[in-house]
């Protein structure tokens, strides 16, 4: 095969590539799958406290009761502070103290602590809010996808790498902590279905007043409960039907991974606060077709025990929650552009 030919067949995979990857993102945020299943909503609707327009390269970054923190994509090291109002408060600017940012940076605050992590490196910085001086927390040779801290000293982190028994890469969760071992990784809490990637995408939460930290599946209804050791606790179901992935992922070359037909997303956007754990779901049970494609349902369960203990509506400004929030009887939310916060009662809760 001469040179040329190689060229051109490499340029159409990549092509397929790019539209299987164009229609899954189409796909998957709008196709809405109605399963056999009842939600108890709740006689309260979150009551809007405030409103503005954001820029979209703004995301949640945390939040404490005075406070909401946003951090800037396309400027990592710049933090936005405003107050539940959503008056700005403050601007900041982390001082890495020489340090340089080389890849995908996340910001993530846990008040008193903030983290940011590189994963061009990788490696992960952490300071105080009261100062915003970051200062390298751990060098790890171990990259990530996602991560979530626990403490000042412990973050725990979805990764992929090989298992030691068959040398197959898979996603598992591990723990970074100042204290050596510095790195420990658990591969048998997560469990693929049809493929080790796919299959096992979810989201990561922490419950303070439990000690839990929870997985929630993104296209299946399990949840894992671990404590802060990853040491797993219990699995249990969110109250839709969905037990089996519905994906069927394709190999495009010995590397590379897609999919063959848009994913059912179960599980959106997660969140854990006072004892609860908060899903946005992406799946119509016994609801009304209008209201539900008009707001976003957040089905809530207790941890200890867990139970699913109701739903009920946020409802959409403009576009479907992209992310959310909970502490106390607050939640903030952003949309396509948005920025909203609400007021819920903890008596409905």
């Amino acid at each position: 095969m001469n040179k040329k030919s190689i060229i051109f067949i490499a340029a159409i995979s990549v092509a397929c590539v790019a539209v299987v990857g164009v229609l899954f993102l189409r796909a998957s945020t709008s196709i809405k799958y109605k399963q056999n299943f009842y939600r108890l909503y709740i006689d309260h609707t979150p009551i809007m406290i405030s409103s503005i327009a954001l820029n979209k390269n703004l995301s949640l970054a945390g939040c404490d009761r005075e406070h909401i923190y946003l951090s800037d994509v396309n400027v990592p090291a710049h933090v936005l502070i405003k107050n539940w109002k959503l008056e700005t408060v403050k601007e900041v600017l982390i001082d890495l103290n020489g340090g340089v940012l080389v890849g995908k940076t996340t910001v993530k605050v846990d008040s008193p602590y903030f983290f940011v992590a590189d994963s061009g490196k990788p490696m992960v910085y952490r300071g105080l809010v009261s100062d915003w001086k970051a200062r390298p927390f751990l060098t790890s040779q171990m990259f990530f996808s996602d991560y979530l801290p626990l403490s000042g000293n412990r973050i725990v982190i979805n990764t992929e790498a090989a298992n030691r028994q068959d040398s197959v890469f898979r996603r598992m969760l591990g723990i970074i902590k100042i204290d050596s071992p510095h790195v420990n990784l658990n591969p048998r809490l997560l469990k693929g279905q049809l493929d080790e990637h796919y299959s096992t995408m979810g989201r990561l939460s922490y419950s303070k007043e439990q000690h839990k930290v929870i997985f929630t599946y993104l296209y299946r209804n399990e949840i894992v409960l671990m404590d802060t050791n990853l040491n797993l606790l219990e699995r249990k179901y969110t109250i839709d039907t969905i037990t089996k992935i519905k994906v069927k992922p394709i190999m495009v070359n010995d590397s590379t991974t897609t999919l063959a037909s848009p994913p059912g997303v179960v599980n959106f956007q997660t969140t854990s606060a006072g004892g609860i754990h908060f899903v946005n779901s992406d799946l119509m049970g016994n609801e009304d077709r209008e209201k539900f494609d008009r707001s976003s349902v957040i089905d809530f369960y207790s941890l200890e025990p867990f139970k699913y203990r109701g739903s009920f509506y946020i409802p959409d400004n403009g576009s479907k929650l992209d992310q959310f929030m909970v502490n106390g009887d607050r939640i903030v939310a952003t949309f396509n552009g948005f920025l909203v916060t609400y007021s819920i009662s903890p008596t409905k809760i």
